[in-house]
């Protein structure tokens, strides 16, 4: 799945604070002001031609994501709390000549089966055996989330891909929000790459949605 990246002038209906600001390639993508902060949070929504449990399955494997995630040069696992809680250090590049950025976060993965769709959240936290360093600028993630639901019977899925990060350091804002807004369909096409590739088996917690009853609605 090949995009092209447009920025649309005009804006569609506000939806809960999340304005349209592009739709294409199947992939539309907001933008939503939130109070306290001073960058914009940014997401893409779409249905893709992969089923939830290879999608699951690439979005959780650690060693996979610096092939698919915008920016991302190094990850590594500090802890794994539970089977559906980790706290994961990444390392992120910058263009030349900024400082480059790296985050700690909480990854915790949510299944709701009356729902029938999994979640994937996570956001930054303090861990005193990831200190600061001069080599890096300590970004913050307010929050993350990935939704996988199973649509025509499982074949693709309903992926929402939502973001909320201040890189901090100098950098203006307004080029912050400028980048921000690629970042939810870069991700989403980096995964489809990443699904079509050989050797992908479906997530375990993937059959429980799929198992679930769908609405009548």
């Amino acid at each position: 799945m090949a995009l092209t990246f447009v920025f649309t002038a005009s804006v569609g209906a506000s939806d809960n604070g999340w304005e349209e600001v592009d739709n294409y390639g199947g992939i539309t993508i907001y933008r939503k002001e939130v109070p306290g902060t001073p960058v914009l949070a940014y997401k893409g929504v779409g249905v893709l031609d992969a089923p939830i449990g290879k999608l699951l399955s690439v979005s959780v494997d650690s060693l996979r994501k610096p092939e698919w995630m915008p920016r991302l040069d190094a990850i590594k696992l500090v802890k794994q709390v539970s089977p559906v809680e980790r706290i994961e250090y990444i390392h992120l590049k910058s263009p030349w000549p900024l400082k480059d950025r790296d985050l700690v976060y909480r990854a915790i993965m949510e299944t709701d089966v009356a729902a029938r769709k999994i979640t994937l959240k996570i956001a930054s936290i303090d861990e005193p055996s990831c200190p600061e360093t001069d080599k890096c600028v300590r970004a913050h993630l307010y929050s993350g989330t990935f939704v996988f639901t199973p649509v025509e019977n499982g074949t693709k899925t309903r992926m929402e891909a939502e973001g909320h990060t201040d890189p901090r350091g100098s950098i203006p804002k307004w080029i912050v929000n400028l980048y921000q807004k690629r970042i939810p369909r870069q991700s989403i096409e980096g995964l489809m790459k990443q699904v079509k590739k050989p050797g992908i088996v479906d997530h375990p917690a993937a059959a429980a949605i799929l198992a679930a009853p769908q609405s009548a609605s």
